[in-house]
């Protein structure tokens, strides 16, 4: 997967002590910063444009790692980095909690992959052996936890020792400037009121937020400067995937097997699925076909995903294996194809979810993956990783850029499916702020008008009562029907909608807090239901 060799770094170690002084002295700063901002764009923020300040920050601290030790350009690498910021972008663009969750971890792992890409020689490597280094660096990362002490103390040593410590100077730099700050930020505050209200609410601390302020910033140093200094440490040390190759005639024998029942199975689906006109036999309802039978289909194709890259690996080049397999893989494309429109008939009947969705798009990955694989098998130096590793980012930036909950609302909104009734418990309690603008599309058509907006109500107010002073309390007073019987006046029970419409706009109330917590698909539902 690399494109690049691994150099030298700057001031070459010759011992423990010398890498220790070279790494804090190279990175500790830069690390520190990092950390830094870090605590400041995620502190109680998860779906803010600070994350995407968040990545720039990873992407910058990445890049100064690779420049500290000579690391050649990479296409590779450029990749990665604008995956990480497309992911980080995306982040603020959406309201959908699944998504912003699969962001954080997809981010974790192109920071780790960034990491191992830069220091490792990644040839030959598969699947396994990519998740096998990201598993171990998040795990053996945590035994360089004492490393930033010890390296700080080798690098003052050295310092001292030459007589050029600028340390002090930093200190005394530092405990200037923050008194300085605050002053100068007092007297800048009470010069400008939007000013001062803006520093009110950047920090406005309590003990619980000063401690998870504190968390965040040491979790972010911590893992950094061990994550960074692991890989560092390893460098060229990475374990090389070679392995003697094993006889492939037990795996022919079990290969012909599986492929003689694929075959038949595949005979099956164009039989009766694919050109049946989509027809269920009697006594069988859509749910029971769908879950019955796809999700057996999706484990299946993950497994034959596994065997095909299992015995690439360890067994020995055959014309006939390479031939079993890829009987199985065009197989496995029956598979999906079929998973596919058992999903479809579920769908259709059932109408969407984001689960549902999201298992479709799983489905269309695992057929570019298969294309890959396919591609592996007829070319043996294919890099099936690199490959991989990018059609798996680019799809599934593409995926978090969708909104797809504004899709799901649009369908399920206009298709009730086979009950006839539309599943509004879905669409309450399931629906983030990017289903709003279908929502309120939708909601209106069917209302025959949209609302009065809050200046059409002003001018009516206006035009009916002129300049009166308590034309407020006029107004509400004839917009107020008369009951015999005062229970009646009682608010009749928030539908669906208005209960939706509070709940994006409590979040819309929550975002103001700070600049950093900006979602623009919140802004947005935020616009159109008020």
């Amino acid at each position: 997967m690399t494109d690049q060799k691994n150099s030298v770094p700057v001031n070459t170690a010759t011992s423990s002590q010398e890498e220790s002084i070279f790494f804090f002295g190279s990175l500790a700063l830069p690390i520190l910063l990092y950390a830094l901002a870090f605590a400041i764009f995620l502190f109680k923020n998860a779906r803010g444009i600070g994350v995407f300040f968040f990545a720039v920050s990873s992407v910058l601290l990445l890049q100064k790692t690779r420049k500290v030790y000579q690391k050649a350009a990479s296409k590779s690498i450029l990749l990665l980095y604008c995956l990480s910021l497309a992911v980080g972008l995306s982040t603020f663009l959406t309201d959908n909690t699944a998504i912003i969750i699969l962001n954080f971890i997809a981010l974790f792992l192109l920071i780790v992959s960034i990491l191992l890409l830069s220091f490792a020689n990644t040839t030959g490597w598969d699947f396994g052996d990519y998740l096998k280094e990201v598993f171990l660096t998040a795990l053996l990362s945590v035994g360089y936890i004492g490393k930033p002490t010890s390296d700080m103390k080798a690098y003052l040593e050295r310092e001292k020792n030459n007589g050029k410590s600028k340390t002090r100077y930093v200190i005394l730099g530092i405990l200037l400037s923050v008194p300085l700050v605050v002053i100068l930020a007092a007297l800048l505050s009470s010069a400008d009121l939007v000013f001062a209200r803006l520093l009110s609410k950047i920090f406005h601390f309590n003990a619980a937020d000063v401690f998870l302020f504190l968390l965040l910033f040491f979790f972010g140093l911590y893992s950094a400067y061990c994550g960074i200094r692991y890989v560092a440490d390893k460098d060229n040390d990475f374990e090389k995937p070679g392995h003697p190759l094993r006889e492939p005639l037990p795996v022919i024998i079990l290969s012909v097997s599986v492929s003689l029942l694929y075959l038949l199975f595949s005979l099956v689906q164009f039989l009766y699925l694919f050109a049946g006109g989509l027809q269920l036999p009697s006594g069988i309802t859509y749910a029971d076909y769908a879950r019955k039978g796809f999700f057996q289909l999706l484990l299946v194709c993950i497994l034959n995903l596994l065997f095909v890259l299992l015995v690439k690996k360890k067994i020995q080049k055959s014309r006939t294996l390479d031939i079993l397999l890829l009987t199985i893989s065009c197989c496995t494309f029956v598979m999906i194809a079929s998973s596919a429109l058992r999903m479809y008939l579920y769908i259709r009947a059932y109408q969407l979810t984001f689960l549902r969705v999201f298992v479709l798009v799983a489905l269309f990955t695992l057929t570019v993956l298969f294309v890959g694989v396919i591609i592996k098998i007829l070319h043996e130096r294919f890099d099936l990783l690199r490959f991989g590793v990018a059609a798996i980012g680019i799809l599934y930036c593409l995926f978090a850029f969708s909104h797809s909950e504004y899709f799901i609302a649009r369908y399920n909104l206009t298709h009730p499916g086979v009950s006839g009734e539309i599943d509004t418990y879905y669409l309450l309690y399931n629906m983030s702020a990017d289903a709003a603008p279908a929502i309120v599309a939708l909601h209106q058509k069917a209302a025959g008008s949209s609302a009065p907006s809050r200046d059409q109500e002003s001018q009516y107010e206006e035009d009916r009562y002129g300049t009166d002073p308590y034309r407020e309390d006029r107004y509400q007073e004839n917009l107020r029907p008369s009951y015999e019987d005062p229970a009646e006046e009682m608010d009749p029970e928030p539908t669906w909608y208005q209960d939706y419409t509070e709940r994006i706009l409590r979040k819309v109330s929550a975002m103001e807090g700070s600049p950093f917590t900006f979602n623009v698909s919140i802004a947005i539902a935020g616009h159109v239901l008020r």
